[in-house]
C-alpha cells in the first residue's frame, strides 16, 4: 500500500511536468522599415556610438505577453 501512494505521489508531481510541451523558440526579429538601422546588442551599440562620436538613444519596449 505503502508503494502504491508514493507511485501515486510520483506520478502526480512528475506527469504534468513530462507532458508539457517544449518551449517553443523565440519569434524571429522582423526588419527594420525605416532609414534608420537600430541595433539590438546594447554592448555594439555602446561601442558604435563611441566610434562614431555620436550620442546614443536607448528605447526600453515593453513587449506584452
Amino acid at each position: 500500500m505503502h508503494r502504491l501512494l508514493v507511485l501515486l505521489a510520483v506520478a502526480v508531481v512528475v506527469g504534468p511536468v513530462v507532458a508539457a510541451d517544449p518551449p517553443k523558440a523565440a519569434p524571429k526579429t522582423p526588419p527594420e522599415l525605416g532609414r534608420v538601422p537600430f541595433l539590438r546588442d546594447y554592448a555594439a551599440a555602446v561601442d558604435q556610438a563611441m566610434k562614431d562620436k555620436k550620442p546614443l538613444f536607448v528605447l526600453f519596449d515593453e513587449v506584452p505577453g
